[in-house]
């Protein structure tokens, strides 16, 4: 299918003008990660075609915002939009021309990699204020005297078990000014914040610096990924968290929370504003509860998004993908709200503020909320119990295709079943063996099986299933499952390695990435439209 005249198109020049102009776009590549990866335009928001339906609604929530479409001309965002049309948005183009191929025929730049407007903040910000590091060698001759000093992992507990510096106490983002004073008694310590490589031990030091602790505080020179290239080994599994906070850190983190609101201009709003920006229908506005996610289970907004952990700094626009969008956060003493704010604000991408009330003042729902997802009250996809799926199996009168991750695939799938990726749907179906088998379709919870059956069934003149309640369910029964990487019909597309995961020298891998790292913000200032601004330093 080529770009039809159905399609409403604009040019790699009208979408510039476009996040130029202020107002609020949604600049969406509908690639599949790895695609996405080699090359995409700075403000273009990852979201595959295959997973649209499952994400799309959370991520672009208001069916009139201004939406743009791209690829790289394998006609996945006409696809997109004839879907996203269907399910009601009404402002819905295509970027003409190859999508990214166009994009830099025209002269502007592609981005490799993903994440990259946040890694060239934080190359922004060290630019501008000038954090103080420390050198992975120096760091290592301190701890081996036992000098007066703390090392504190700015990531969250999953990334931080994994690997972190030995001794090291894991504070995750904003949680590193609300729990300061538990954590660091004495003045005269040397506070070390680290993280994988760059990006939130700079922002996590200066947080603490700017809101005014006494302690002298560094960030520790590439993190993790320089420790490792120096030779040093890493700890794993560390079960090394804060304590409960005390009224007395409460207080002061209240009072340097105040003063990072003050410096940078940061503003609050109370419950009945919220209320009224979210009836507005001309305007975007996200809710982002920054809490525990066990505090966020037990009492939250409705419709708001949990994202604790600072996990928000990292991939604002992959929560809120709505350019220049209102995003207000949520917490039970402001303080994380703060500090996020704080550098989402510098940031430039959205209108940032924070509720300023208590949250235990407002109607709250428990429970985990329910992901929206388009489009389910179309599908009406066979769908077959594991049981009746494993009477098949064993008598070798189905096949089996699973629609999830390929890690997960990899890992463990239902015996015999081939992988694919949705987006690849007719090129897998047509690698399959002429067979009248009936074909069972699965992924994790069902869901992306439904819609994939439509499309199947346009494609092939055979018997279609859905497995009920998707390989979720039957790991659940105990049932068999096989790991491995055979029967792979689609590459995996589907996926980005990270530098520690790519094949070759890992050291030379992680230089890479670092150099990649430090060098975007040259790049991103060739492409002129980074909305950055530094409000302190």
């Amino acid at each position: 299918m080529m770009r039809g005249a159905s399609v409403h198109s604009v040019t790699p020049v009208q979408v510039k003008a476009m996040i130029r102009d202020g107002g609020e776009l949604a600049f969406i590549d509908v690639r599949e990660p790895l695609s996405y990866g080699s090359g995409h335009p700075l403000f273009a928001v990852n979201i595959p075609l295959s997973q649209l339906e499952l994400r799309f609604a959370r991520a672009v929530p208001r069916k009139s915002t201004r939406i743009v479409l791209t690829d790289k001309g394998e006609r996945f965002a006409e696809a997109a939009a004839a879907r996203l049309e269907r399910f009601g948005y009404t402002d819905v183009a295509v970027m003409s021309g190859g999508g990214a191929a166009a994009w830099a025929a025209t002269g502007y730049e592609l981005f490799v990699d993903q994440r990259v407007l946040v890694k060239a903040f934080s190359a922004f910000i060290e630019q501008h204020a000038q954090p103080e590091f420390i050198e992975p060698e120096e760091l290592k001759a301190k701890i081996d005297r036992g000098d007066d000093l703390i090392v504190l992992d700015a990531r969250p507990a999953p990334e931080y078990r994994a690997g972190n510096i030995p001794g090291s106490i894991d504070a995750p983002g904003p949680d590193l000014l609300r729990r300061f004073d538990d954590l660091v008694p004495s003045p005269e310590t040397l506070v070390v914040v680290n993280c994988m490589s760059r990006t939130r031990g700079i922002l996590g030091s200066l947080s603490l610096v700017q809101g005014g602790v006494p302690n002298k505080v560094v960030a520790l020179r590439n993190g993790t990924s320089g420790w490792r290239v120096a030779g040093f080994d890493l700890e794993r599994n560390a079960n090394r968290f804060g304590p409960d906070l005390s009224e007395s850190a409460k207080q002061n983190a209240h009072a340097r929370a105040a003063r990072l609101a003050s410096a940078a201009g940061i503003a609050f709003v109370d419950g009945s504003t919220l209320v009224r920006w979210r009836r507005d229908e001309n305007r975007t506005t996200y809710v982002v509860d920054v809490r525990e996610g066990e505090a966020f289970l037990e009492g939250h907004l409705p419709d708001s998004i949990s994202v604790p952990g600072g996990g928000l700094i990292m991939h604002p626009e992959e929560i809120a993908s709505t350019l220049n969008a209102r995003l207000v956060l949520v917490d039970d003493d402001g303080v994380r709200a703060t500090v996020t704010a704080f550098w989402l604000k510098q940031m430039g991408l959205f209108e940032v503020a924070v509720l300023r009330s208590d949250i235990g003042a407002q109607d709250l729902v428990a429970g985990d909320p329910h992901n929206p997802i388009l489009g389910l009250d179309t599908t009406d996809a066979k769908r077959i119990g594991t049981d009746s799926l494993a009477g098949l199996l064993a008598s070798n009168a189905a096949i089996v295709i699973d629609l999830g991750p390929s890690t997960t695939y990899k890992t463990g799938h239902i015996p015999g079943a081939y992988f694919a990726i949705r987006a690849y749907l007719a090129d897998a179906l047509a690698a399959l063996p002429s067979s009248p088998l009936q074909l069972v379709l699965t992924s994790p919870d069902s869901w992306l099986a439904q819609f994939a059956a439509e499309e199947a069934a346009l494609l092939v003149d055979r018997p279609i299933a859905v497995l009920d309640g998707g390989t979720s369910a039957w790991r659940a029964e105990a049932k068999p499952m096989q790991a491995g990487s055979n029967r792979m019909l689609s590459p995996e597309h589907d996926r980005l390695l990270r530098a520690h995961e790519r094949p070759g020298d890992l050291d030379a891998n992680i230089r890479a990435y670092l150099d990649w790292e430090t060098n975007l913000l040259t790049q991103i200032n060739l492409d002129g439209d980074a909305p950055y601004r530094a409000l302190t330093g």
